[in-house]
């Protein structure tokens, strides 16, 4: 295992603190900023999200489902549309849109989603 993924394995708790230390230390402007509490509150709330995240049970979806896959720097494992099946009774459209994920909301990427919404609203 790499050492970004362990640095998020919460299996690893007192190695992940020491990971953390020199992660932020490297990149922070002033590794004196740095301080312990500082480190255990992102632990506790990295570990909280953890457990929140694997207790969650989203509601089923009785409709259709427009999906947007960002198709720049796409991941291979990225579950796409199909991370929605369990949760989706109807039919799940995906569209491509030419941007990265974090590119989704900017305004080349929201006219292409405008474009598509308008096409299916009107149709």
């Amino acid at each position: 295992m790499s050492d970004a993924r362990d640095l998020f394995d919460e299996t690893t708790a007192a190695g992940t603190v020491r990971r953390l230390v020199r992660v932020l230390e490297a990149v922070a402007d002033d590794p004196a900023v740095v301080v312990a509490a500082r480190i255990e509150r992102l632990t506790d709330a990295y570990n909280l999200a953890i457990r929140a995240a694997s207790v969650w049970r989203p509601a089923v979806l009785d409709s259709d489902m427009l999906y947007f896959t960002a198709t720049r720097e796409r991941r291979s494992d990225a579950a796409g549309h199909e991370g929605w099946v369990p949760v989706v009774r109807g039919q799940i459209s995906t569209f491509d849109i030419d941007a990265t994920h974090l590119a989704m909301t900017e305004p080349g990427a929201v006219a292409q989603i405008a474009r598509i919404l308008n096409l299916r609203l009107d149709g």
